[in-house]
């Protein structure tokens, strides 16, 4: 049973490093913010990377068509969270 276990975190830890890899250098910078913050709001991302607007919106939808993050309508911004898959969770 604990080599089973040991097996699935294996491959699910690596699947993740896989994942990774195929995002760009923008989606990663913004992928690593949003883990560090464990969620962020889209506005206050967005000033704290420097980033306009349209270019962060672009980037945190394909992080979520990646299904990398989650994205939740708070107001006029998104709540973003990494998704469980990526969180190591």
């Amino acid at each position: 049973a604990v080599l089973v276990f040991l097996f699935k975190r294996y491959a699910s830890e690596r699947t993740m490093r896989v994942a990774l890899m195929t995002l760009t250098p923008d989606e990663r910078l913004v992928f690593e913010a949003i883990l560090r913050a464990g969620e962020a709001r889209q506005d206050k991302l967005r000033r704290e990377l420097d980033m306009s607007k349209s270019k962060l919106s672009a980037l945190v939808n394909n992080l979520e068509r990646k299904h990398a993050i989650t994205k939740t309508r708070y107001f006029k911004t998104n709540i973003l969270k990494v998704s469980k898959e990526f969180s190591g969770r």
